[in-house]
């Protein structure tokens, strides 16, 4: 499973090649990787919609469109490709995001377990799966005292 600073990784490496593209089309052959909402209001609701940033939350990269935030979790082993349009599928790759420029941004995961989600993007840290997670490593609201009642609330070896 990626760790904090290869999913940092991985938003920065795919900033450079996505940040201003539109996805044109969209294609899902695995249904359970898409979580929220059902695969045809995804694939729908995704199209036409600009990449202006890619960030982290947690272990999740958090795609910045329009009018919503694709989430995503790579889970144990997942990662993309970029590929011709057109070109060949290979076996695992199970989600397809056709962009403006005709580029095939592919999500290929063996294992099946990752997760997207599509969130309107003034409710993406207010709902799952963000909204369960706890305070990020550089949040400057993470004081001393936080640390010390969360650390002295559980009475755990």
């Amino acid at each position: 499973m990626p760790e904090k600073p290869e999913v940092i990784t991985v938003a920065n490496a795919l900033k450079k090649r996505l940040i201003g593209k539109t996805i044109r089309s969209c294609h899902v052959f695995w249904d359970n990787i898409i979580a929220f909402p059902c695969v045809s209001l995804f694939c729908e609701k995704i199209v036409s919609q600009t990449i202006y940033n890619i960030t982290t939350r947690g272990k999740f990269l958090v795609f910045e469109l329009d009018d919503y935030s694709l989430i995503i979790h790579l889970r144990m082993e997942g990662k993309f490709f970029f590929r011709q349009k057109g070109e060949e599928f290979l076996k695992h790759e199970h989600v397809e995001f056709v962009l403006d420029d005709d580029t095939s941004f592919r999500y290929h995961d063996v294992r099946k377990f990752g997760k997207m989600y599509l969130i309107l993007k003034q409710d993406t840290y207010l709902v799952p799966p963000l909204s369960k997670l706890g305070y990020e490593y550089d949040d400057i609201s993470l004081t001393k005292k936080i640390l010390y009642e969360k650390i002295h609330q559980r009475h755990i070896p």
